[in-house]
């Protein structure tokens, strides 16, 4: 991907420690990072993305763990309903059911998988959205959604950057308790919260930036990397937002991936990496004439490249996928 030759460059300071393509990676926080959780995952690496759904705020992001690592239930006076449907405030509406008890099992579930990955997980990516946000005015503790709900049960206030770090803190420390090798990526996401007003949103997003800079400053293995500044200048240009101008377009997504590859990754990762993608365009041609010799040939050669690769991937389904695409020829 090309960028206009007037782009503000954001620099790199070098990290110590990369990333290699046989880590467990375990990912949370705003939309930003289920995007990068689904590049990891179409990538072949073990991960774990958003259990809980998205989470825009430090507070609910830092609880979702702290609450999974502390096998702790999930809060009955905090659940509420929408028609038919069952949610709870400190989760995304992607964890709804049509019963109270069928949602906390579900939660419980979500909790455990999280718990058992994250006491093996090498890296931990954390991006955060917001430092905006509502607290339920019935118990005064802050929400991870509104679910739709009437206003008036909700205040809305910006979160200082001191009580970001404290839950950042928190958090890391509840992941070196029972994984003391974990290290840490923080993020700030692209995603402009217009909706509260753009001077709002930068005020919100300084604050975010701050308190992860006292982390990395203050904890050895905490690293941050500038997905929110090369949105704002590498790829200030309108062309790179979709219609609603404040999310990336997939263009956009792809290149701060790429920079991401860079900056995390160790050399041998990003090689296999670059292999992969160049073979996933392979197995996604589709040929003119798929009964031709060439296209066999072509398939056979793709087969091949996938066989060098599975030391590395789990490639099987897409060799027998292949294999099932020459017999039926």
């Amino acid at each position: 991907m090309g960028i206009h030759n007037s782009t503000t460059t954001v620099s790199f300071q070098p990290w110590p420690e990369k990333i290699s393509h046989k880590d467990s990676i375990f990912s949370i926080g705003s939309c930003f990072s289920a995007m990068i959780g689904d590049y990891l995952l179409n990538n072949k690496m073990n991960a774990l993305s958003n259990p809980f759904g998205t989470i825009y705020d430090p507070i609910s992001i830092a609880r979702c763990i702290n609450n999974a690592l502390g096998g702790i239930a999930p809060d009955e006076s905090r659940f509420t309903q929408v028609h038919d449907v069952h949610l709870h405030f400190n989760y995304h509406s992607t964890l709804s059911a049509l019963s109270q008890q069928n949602l906390i099992g579900h939660i419980e579930a979500m909790q455990k998988r999280t718990s058992t990955f994250l006491k093996k997980a090498n890296w931990v990516i954390i991006t955060l959205g917001s430092a905006i946000v509502y607290r339920l005015k019935a118990d005064g503790e802050i929400v991870a959604n509104c679910h739709k709900q009437n206003q008036s049960l909700f205040s809305k206030e910006t979160i200082d950057a001191n009580s970001i770090n404290q839950a950042l803190v928190s958090m890391v420390n509840q992941v070196k308790m029972v994984n003391p090798e974990a290290k840490f990526i923080f993020t700030v996401s692209p995603v402009r919260h217009a909706r509260h007003g753009l001077p709002e949103n930068m005020y919100s997003k300084s604050l975010l930036r701050v308190a992860v800079q006292e982390m990395v400053e203050s904890h050895s293995h905490c690293y941050y990397f500038p997905s929110y500044e090369i949105m704002m200048d590498e790829l200030r240009d309108y062309r790179y937002y979709k219609n609603d101008g404040v999310h990336p377009t997939q263009e956009a997504e792809a290149y701060i991936w790429q920079q991401f590859l860079v900056q995390a990754f160790d050399e041998t990762s990003r090689n296999l990496l670059e292999q992969w993608q160049k073979i996933q365009l392979a197995i996604n041609h589709k040929p003119l004439h798929a009964g031709s010799k060439a296209h066999q040939k072509f398939l056979q050669n793709t087969i091949l490249k996938l066989e060098n690769l599975s030391a590395h991937f789990n490639v099987e389904e897409e060799i027998q996928n292949l294999k099932a695409k020459i017999d039926a020829i």
